[in-house]
């Protein structure tokens, strides 16, 4: 049950960084629920994404 917890843990802090970062919430959610840290610190080291300014 423990390990069940950190896992949803670990995959809901790296959606929120990487909605930081201006990615996709729900995938980033799906790579941590199966890579757990490895997406984790996937997410800590990319660049944000710039947004995209139209006219």
């Amino acid at each position: 049950m423990g390990f069940l917890v950190f896992v949803l843990g670990v995959a809901v802090t790296t959606a929120v960084i990487g909605t930081s970062k201006n990615r996709s919430f729900f995938g980033w959610l799906t790579l941590g629920l199966f890579f757990s840290l490895f997406a984790l610190i996937a997410v800590c080291a990319m660049p944000a994404l710039r947004e995209r300014k139209y006219l």
